[in-house]
């Protein structure tokens, strides 16, 4: 995934080029702000929703853990992420997974209130309002299903574009207004983003704690505790 800006010179984003092609993948080129939207969704939030949902288990009965079956353990397995890395790399991409979480918590609030609805007697609620509750939950399973469905499609049906190597004077072609890249051009990728040593973008969630360079530093310190972090160093 490759998130240049105006700042990127052609020779450095060649060499991104061919580094991709020497590892045998391809390359996708795409706005910093759509590249972090799109991580906030498949990777920042799913984090920490299955952190919130292995969160309970601790604070469960004990016979929970013998009821577990392999969907609870689908759910959560991602939580075992290193506590360290993880929060620097949500508190990366703040943002977007905010706005993502904002969404889940609507959606959350709906079924909430539809769950409470129908957990009170027959004769309080009503067959109307036990109808109407019913439904929310059904139209959430089903968009659950049609996301799903989305993960498992043919990639065949996904047009992947590899990006053109031609940049436009002034560096990368100004027209493309979506996110990924189209023929004929590359995206800009600026979205705000401020840009370090060696043309790369250090405000793109790729990693925690870019330094100079686009090198992560690690951010747990030998010796320490498991779940621990180390205290972060002083901006420079």
């Amino acid at each position: 995934m490759l998130t240049p800006t105006r700042l990127t010179s052609k020779t450095a984003f060649d060499r991104a080029l061919d580094l991709i092609a020497l590892c045998g993948a391809e390359p996708r080129v795409m706005r910093a702000r759509t590249h972090d939207d799109a991580v906030a969704l498949t990777s920042h939030a799913p984090h920490l929703v299955a952190s919130l949902m292995a969160a309970r288990l601790s604070e469960g009965p004990p016979e929970a853990a013998h009821l577990a079956g392999q969907g609870l353990r689908d759910v959560t397995r991602i939580a075992r992420g290193d506590s360290c890395l993880w929060s620097d790399i949500v508190e990366s991409n703040a943002a977007a997974v905010a706005d993502i979480l904002t969404q889940i918590q609507e959606d959350l609030g709906a079924v909430l209130a539809a769950l409470k609805d129908l957990a009170e007697p027959d004769l309080i609620r009503g067959p109307e309002a036990t109808a109407k509750s019913r439904n929310i939950l059904v139209d959430l399973l089903e968009r659950g299903i049609t996301g799903v469905e989305e993960l498992d499609a043919d990639p065949g049906r996904r047009k992947t574009v590899a990006p053109e190597r031609d940049v436009g004077p002034g560096g990368l072609d100004e027209g493309a207004g979506g996110g990924d890249v189209g023929p004929g051009g590359l995206d800009e990728g600026t979205a705000g983003r401020e840009m370090g040593p060696g043309g790369l973008d250090e405000g793109t969630a790729a990693g925690p704690d870019a330094g100079p360079g686009g090198q992560a530093r690690a951010t747990a310190r030998p010796g320490s505790r498991p779940g621990r972090c180390a205290p972060r160093e002083p901006a420079r």
